[in-house]
């Protein structure tokens, strides 16, 4: 078997989307994902996908009915404390979104393939 084809000219990425879960490992990805844009000259968008079940229930335990509302804004604070000011200013502030769907699901709309 020989090598396969190539189809074209790779150009890079355009676009990366980093989901994080709050913890040391998603702050190093969501910084190896700040040097890939900046070298590739893409956009970023960091997303939190809460999965509804589990965050009802946090909610309950903890009462706390504001907890998944509060989640936006922590989101904002997490990228906005990972990313360089430096960088923020080469590609802007990485727009944020969460969600309150099962978390694959909304991986993959935002990636834009189906579920």
């Amino acid at each position: 078997m020989g090598a396969p084809k190539q189809s074209g000219h790779w150009t890079g990425f355009r676009a990366v989307l980093c989901s994080i879960d709050f913890s040391d490992q998603a702050r190093l990805a969501l910084r190896y994902a700040e040097v890939v844009v900046l070298w590739a000259k893409a956009s970023l968008t960091v997303t939190y996908a809460n999965d509804p079940p589990l965050i009802a229930a946090a909610a309950a335990a903890l009462h706390d009915r504001q907890l998944a509302k509060r989640s936006a804004a922590e989101l904002q604070a997490f990228a906005e404390d990972t990313v360089a000011p430096d960088s923020r200013r080469s590609f802007g502030s990485a727009p944020t979104s969460r969600s309150e769907t099962p978390p694959k699901r909304q991986i993959s709309s935002w990636s834009g393939r189906t579920a």
